[in-house]
């Protein structure tokens, strides 16, 4: 897992998915222990999130871990401005609707280059 605190700046979107995926495959190692079992027969039962962690619990009161979800923190940029450098999870106003950076780049003509943003917020 790679954790922002540790990295000192915020994670990409493709850190993002690989916690996930990691987080994923974790579930299913916890699963299949589960199934091995031959004297408590467990499985997982329950998934629970309390801020940004989420609690295992097994069939029969145990508790199967705690993982720690990642989080974004956007960088407001305001307007978007031609020429300006933006960097992954930059947030911009773009014709009313919010954008965030998915790739850092220098802003040429925002409709050429929309690969580099994902809206977050649809503009009214």
């Amino acid at each position: 897992m790679i954790y922002r605190s540790e990295k000192g700046e915020p994670l990409t979107f493709h850190e993002l998915d690989g916690n996930f995926k990691e987080l994923y495959e974790l579930i299913h190692t916890l699963i299949k222990k589960d199934e091995a079992k031959t004297l408590v027969p467990e499985y997982l039962k329950e998934i629970k999130q309390e801020g940004q962690n989420l609690y295992f619990k097994g069939s029969v009161g145990s508790d199967l871990g705690v993982v720690t979800l990642p989080v974004v923190m956007p960088h407001p940029r305001g307007a978007w401005k031609k020429d300006e450098y933006y960097l992954i999870n930059d947030w911009i106003l773009f014709e009313k609707s919010t954008y965030a950076c998915i790739k850092s780049h220098v802003a040429e003509a925002f409709e050429k280059q929309k690969e580099f943003w994902v809206m977050v917020v649809a503009g009214g």
